[in-house]
This record gives structure tokens, sequence and C-alpha cells, in this order.
């Protein structure tokens, strides 16, 4: 073991010197760790409220707003078809909510009625699985196995809003080779 960690943490060290392998940290010994470490200097002292807090201000504000609007469209969409408990979608079981997102893919549409564009549906998709991670949730609407219909549903969805052609990008035009030097030569200096 290194005298790094001894110096950290006696306990486990002690618990350390007979094995070969080390043992779990109990709350015990990271108590013991944690204030051997707030003790340096070269790390701050933070608690877990302001871990969360910290953590909460590092999500863009467009990402909140996105997670929002994903959010209040599945509950509109749940009351509509009847779902009762509406409010509590994060905390359905896997099998209610991959049946709830089959449907959801296909009939949802802008608020003119319209098919949403390829990129709109994606924004939803992952707006809806950061709403389940902010809940607590320890899932993945778009990689677990558990929500394999949804998934299926999804890319099919995906596929008839090619077909509508509601996945086209438009690129503009190449910049002529004139305009390249312009901006190349351009001084920026005088707007600082």
């Amino acid at each position: 073991m290194s005298l790094a960690v001894e110096k950290l943490c006696p306990i486990v060290a002690k618990q350390d010197s007979d094995t070969r392998f080390p043992q779990p940290i109990t709350t015990q010994h990271w108590t013991q760790l944690s204030k051997t470490i707030a003790a340096d200097k070269h790390f701050a002292d933070i608690t877990d409220k302001e871990l969360a807090v910290k953590r909460a201000k590092l999500v863009p504000k467009n990402t909140k707003c996105a997670e929002k609007c994903a959010d209040n469209r599945f509950k509109i969409y749940l009351k509509a078809t009847g779902i009762e408990n509406y409010e509590d979608w994060t905390q359905f079981g896997e099998k209610p909510l991959d049946e709830c997102l089959v449907k959801f893919w296909f009939t949802l549409r802008t608020k003119k009625g319209e098919y949403l564009s390829l990129t709109n549906l994606q924004n939803f998709k992952h707006s809806l699985n950061d709403a389940l991670k902010c809940a607590g949730r320890k899932i993945d609407i778009t990689k677990d196995p558990q929500f394999i219909n949804s998934q299926e549903a999804y890319k099919d969805a995906a596929r008839e809003l090619k077909q509508k052609g509601k996945a086209v990008i438009r690129h503009y035009p190449e910049i002529i080779p004139s305009g390249k030097k312009n901006l190349q030569n351009f001084d920026m200096k005088q707007f600082i």
C-alpha cells in the first residue's frame, strides 16, 4: 500500500495490510478520509447540497427549457389519452412507460398539427430522457433493453418523417473565393 493512502486513511491501510486486494471503504472510512482531505488546502470542503446546486447550475438554460417543454407535451399527451397519474409519469414502471412512448412518437405534432422535423423529434427523445434522469431514475429510454418497443417505434416514426421530407437539411451556399479573402484580411481590431 502506498504511503499516501496510509497517510490519508490509516483505517483502510490497517485493513488492507493483511490482504492482496483493497477492502471496500465504509462510511466510517469515508468520513475520516473526507476530514483529512478537507484539512488539506488543495481540496475545498463541500457538502452534498452545495454539490447538487453546483451541478444544477451547469445545465444550460436551453436544455432546461427543452426538458420542461418535452415534459409538458408528454403530460398533455398522457392526459389526452386518459392515463391516470399522468403528472407523475417519471415514476411510471418501465413497461407502462414503454407502451406510452410507442404511441407518443407516432402522434407527436407541432401546435398547428403539422409533422415535426426529425431534429425536433430527436430533441424530444433526449429531453424526455433528461427529465427522467432529473427525477432520479436510473433508466435510459434511448438505450435500455426494457424500452426496445419504444426505440423501434421511434425509428419507425423517424423513417416516416424522412419519407414526408421532414429530415431535409438546408445548407448555405459555399463562400466564394473573393469573399474568403475578404474575411481573412478583415481587421477585427477596429471593433475592440
